[in-house]
């Protein structure tokens, strides 16, 4: 049974966030970026579906470090196969917006007077 995985994916990281990549197992090979693909059971996950013969690699809370080229290369006597998947996280932005704004003002001359601004955005603002 062959696999193909997705050229390009782009992902939105979100609590939930899952990429799965499948392929055969017969003999399987995992790697991102040319290494080895470190499966730890947490973050990234090795499911094994006996239904179809196929193993789901699915990569848990993605964030902008799990971009990259991802290939399964499958092996047996007659030789190899390789696909491969380039996988881009984008950063969850949002444009800046008060949530305190500026108000009018008078004061009486020689008294202090305070400017205050609440805000949010993602990135976060810089002073």
């Amino acid at each position: 049974m062959n696999w193909t995985l997705p050229t390009w994916l782009v992902i939105y990281p979100t609590p939930c966030c899952n990429v799965p990549l499948r392929c055969s197992e017969m003999g399987c090979g995992w790697s991102k970026d040319g290494s080895d693909l470190t499966i730890d059971g947490e973050h990234v996950e090795l499911r094994k579906e006996e239904a179809d013969d196929s193993l789901t690699v699915i990569v848990h809370n993605c964030t902008t470090e799990d971009t990259g080229t991802y290939k399964c290369t499958i092996t047996n006597s007659e030789g190899s196969e390789t696909t491969k998947s380039e996988v881009k996280v984008k950063e969850d932005v949002k444009a800046p917006t008060f949530t305190k704004q500026l108000k009018d003002m008078t004061v009486t001359e020689g008294e202090t007077v305070e400017f205050s601004v609440k805000f949010s955005g993602k990135p976060k603002v810089k002073w």
